[in-house]
């Protein structure tokens, strides 16, 4: 089971900007899921304390306009769309399949492409570490959820 909190900032009627935002401050490792939606940035882990750190950093940065919302356990969705070069394709798509995950090429150019997939969130974290050992590090990733994904 995942417990999901909902990182908000008050006063700012458009999430998604600020989801953005909060996400590049954190350090995202593998015991954490940080996905963006119009409601805000979600911090995904198996056990409150992993959420600890990732949730401090956020309140050092907007001190008393972060608001931060339990929501209940549960194992969302989350949208993916990971950006990588097609030399790492075989290994990436290996990956995520061994994840439960069925990946769609959205693009595939002569030296890029890139790939969209829904799964479990649980399903996910440990993920980004996995696709830096895979592709030396020369990838980009999107989480999203309860939407479509949207470039950032």
């Amino acid at each position: 089971m995942m417990i999901e909190r909902l990182a908000r900032r008050r006063g700012v009627r458009g999430q998604f900007h600020f989801a953005s935002e909060a996400k590049r401050l954190i350090r995202a490792g593998g015991d954490v899921v940080l996905a963006k939606s119009h409601r805000g940035l979600h911090l995904l882990a198996r056990a409150e304390p992993r959420l600890r750190v990732s949730l401090e950093v956020l309140r050092n940065a907007y001190g008393s306009a972060l608001v931060v919302e339990p929501i209940a356990e549960r194992a969302p969705v989350v949208a993916v769309r990971i950006g990588l070069e097609r030399v790492h394709l075989p290994a990436v798509r290996a990956a995520l399949r061994r994840r439960g995950a069925n990946p769609a090429e959205e693009y595939r150019g002569i030296h890029y492409c890139v790939l969209r997939f829904e799964a479990d969130a649980a399903d996910l974290l440990g993920l980004p570490a996995e696709l830096a050992e895979l592709t030396r590090g020369r990838f980009t990733e999107e989480l999203l959820v309860n939407g479509r994904l949207e470039a950032s």
